[in-house]
């Protein structure tokens, strides 16, 4: 039976791609919806690449910036030049963004960077009030959860540090990496590799535990923490003890035992 053009519709709807991955603590740390999805799509290009490497491709006075045009936005988020340069003055009059206009390929172009300490304290701020720090591991993730670049070298290639557990995390059995990923990646399996710059799991455990997650606690919750991890700069091995921590101490505080919702 021929669809009707709504089910066409719905059905394009249901598996496009034609998305921005846009979360809402943007527009509570900018106070404005433009402003926000601005800030979102920043950070979006301060994260690592596919290859682990950073999408910043300037480098002035010792930072690394964005370097794009008024114009050049449309494309990627649908806003207009007008509405770019009103979000870009809210974000660097909160501190968020930093802005200048300096010269790229011979052309006057603004530069932009986030603050850190500016971002990190508006995105504290905003986690607190959403009482998300209360599920959020102790500790310092500086040493052994540190990130580190992936490259497109084999797992025979990787070192030692790379497959380090985090602390309290138990000894995973290391797999053949090849064999791990015969079966596809969940949604959420895909977006934790996405976010961590990484083609694959270094172990089937890892992507076991993972799709576990996501099974039992749902695919928005695990971004949530996820995206913690990942600006914590936690290893993927890492971010995976640290967000299945969190989330089974989250449900635990809300008195409730795990109920498993569909992928």
């Amino acid at each position: 039976m021929l669809m009707s053009p709504l089910e066409t519709f719905l059905n394009w709807e249901k598996t496009t791609r034609d998305t921005i991955d846009f979360k809402r603590i943007y527009v509570d740390m900018a106070g404005d919806l433009i402003s926000g999805l601005l800030l979102s799509q920043i950070v979006y290009w301060h994260l690592p690449g596919p290859d682990g490497k950073t999408r910043l491709r300037v480098e002035k006075d010792g930072h690394l910036w964005l370097a794009k045009n008024r114009g050049d936005w449309w494309d990627e988020i649908r806003i207009t030049p007008k509405q770019v340069d009103r979000a870009i003055n809210i974000l660097s009059d909160r501190g968020l963004v930093v802005y200048q206009n300096s010269l790229f390929a011979g052309k006057r172009t603004p530069f932009i960077r986030i603050n850190p300490d500016g971002f990190m304290a508006a995105w504290n701020s905003q986690t607190e009030i959403r009482g998300e720090h209360r599920y959020l591991p102790l500790g310092n993730t500086d040493s052994d959860e540190r990130a580190t670049p992936i490259t497109e070298s084999t797992s025979e290639n990787t070192t030692d540090n790379e497959c380090a557990n985090a602390p309290g995390e138990e000894k995973e059995e290391k797999t053949d990496t090849k064999n791990a990923q015969t079966v596809l990646v969940t949604p959420g399996q895909r977006m934790f590799l996405d976010l961590f710059g990484a083609k694959r799991f270094k172990t089937k455990i890892q992507k076991e535990r993972v799709g576990q997650l996501e099974n039992d606690y749902g695919i928005d919750k695990l971004r949530e923490l996820a995206e913690w991890a990942a600006i914590k700069g936690m290893s993927l091995g890492g971010a995976i003890g640290n967000v299945e921590r969190a989330l089974k101490k989250q449900a635990k505080q809300n008195g409730r035992t795990v109920v498993k919702v569909g992928r």
